[in-house]
């Protein structure tokens, strides 16, 4: 049997498993989308595509997600507890998601023989840079004894070491979402405001302007005080925004990035363009970019 699998879902915006032999399997999450006054239900990256979401948010079209299915999920697990010595569950949030809990149900009904092969933890990172940072950790794991404690020792340490944000100007998805009341959210798109939403235990607004230029400043700022970035350097900047977003001119919000990084003197070693995943789309709408700063 090989020593380790993990199991990620799509809110890593990764959907291929064992993605040239890295050992990383997907579960989908579920989009539901209501049509004709009923809830539809798709498997994320298998049912639906990326611009069949953005279609919907286009057509004002409610919609929601939800953890990976049962079955799916157990199906994935029993086939890998086969092949596998171990198992590192690692789900979306759980203050975003049930998912941490439907897998502490699944373990808990498995035989204990089983059980005590499986660990699940909850990194609270997020989609932008999560799975690349488990491929990494398994790649330095190949050599270990025990590569599950080794692949979990390296994931807590770099827990520290990032900061991410959201900055979105669709208030419309702010609010079908709950993230900002009506009233909030619809003087905010009044005045023409984007709204910052930094990722810290759980989505915090850090920022409200009518530029996006202005939120990466204010972000910026905020980042450096949680990371201290300026005296660490950056190790990896991931930058992302919604493919094919016409007014997200995302060259030049990296440019802006890159000179107030470089005014300030700060090396980064890694710029790395992504894209959103499909679940902060619709909760954020189609009008969002992102970024995540991962420190030396």
């Amino acid at each position: 049997m090989k020593k380790l699998a993990v199991i990620m879902d799509t809110w890593t915006t990764m959907y291929e498993d064992n993605k040239n032999g890295n050992n990383i399997y997907i579960v989908p999450l579920m989009i539901f989308a209501e049509i004709n006054g009923k809830m539809v239900e798709y498997r994320e990256h298998i049912d639906i595509s990326k611009k069949e979401i953005l279609d919907k948010i286009e057509k004002n079209i409610k919609m929601s997600t939800s953890q990976p299915s049962i079955g799916n999920s157990m199906k994935k697990l029993e086939q890998l507890l086969n092949e596998y010595e171990k198992i590192l569950i690692i789900p979306i949030p759980e203050i975003l998601s049930g998912t941490f809990s439907m897998w502490q149900s699944i373990i808990k009904e498995l035989p204990e023989e089983d059980s005590k092969r499986i660990v699940l933890k909850d990194f609270m990172d997020v989609s932008i840079a999560s799975y690349n940072s488990v491929q990494e950790a398994l790649e330095l794991s190949k050599n270990e004894e025990d590569p599950i404690n080794f692949v979990i020792e390296n994931l807590n340490k770099r827990m520290t070491k990032w900061f991410a944000c959201f900055i979105t100007g669709d208030m419309n998805r702010l609010i079908k979402s709950g993230r900002v009341g009506f009233l909030k959210g619809f003087l905010a798109s009044f005045l023409k405001k984007k709204i910052t939403i930094g990722w810290e235990d759980g989505f915090k607004k850090i920022a409200a302007s009518s530029k996006i230029e202005k939120n990466l400043e204010i972000s910026l700022q905020f980042a450096e005080k949680k990371i201290s970035y300026i005296k660490k350097g950056i190790k990896k900047l991931y930058i992302a925004s919604v493919h094919g977003f016409k007014n997200n001119d995302l060259d030049s919000y990296t440019n802006f990035i890159k000179d107030y990084l470089a005014k300030k003197n700060v090396k980064i070693g890694k710029i790395i363009p992504m894209d959103i995943t499909n679940s902060v789309v619709i909760h954020l709408g189609e009008k969002t970019l992102a970024f995540y700063i991962e420190t030396n």
